[in-house]
């Protein structure tokens, strides 16, 4: 689950963790104060092959340049089939 904004979702996500199974040992405020302090791109994963079973992981930046939209001569040319 990547970062919640609002309590109630928060709340709903722990209350699902908790109540799945494998989720003995786990610690309601622990994780309820893990997942309140997320960053940006920061996620919290549940690998119930793993002590603990709940982790912090993040992703890789990725940059993608993009030119941006299409131009109304460039959907004409594209819509024409010509490609040129």
């Amino acid at each position: 689950m990547g970062r919640l904004q609002t309590d109630a979702d928060r709340e709903r996500v722990i209350e699902g963790l908790l109540g799945s199974d494998g989720a003995e040992g786990m610690d309601g405020e622990d994780l309820a104060g893990r997942v309140k302090q997320l960053h940006p791109r920061w996620f919290v994963l549940r690998d119930v092959r793993r002590a603990p079973s709940v982790v912090l992981a993040t992703s890789r930046c990725s940059l993608a340049w993009l030119r941006g939209p299409m131009t109304r001569a460039e959907i004409a040319r594209a819509l024409d089939g010509s490609g040129r």
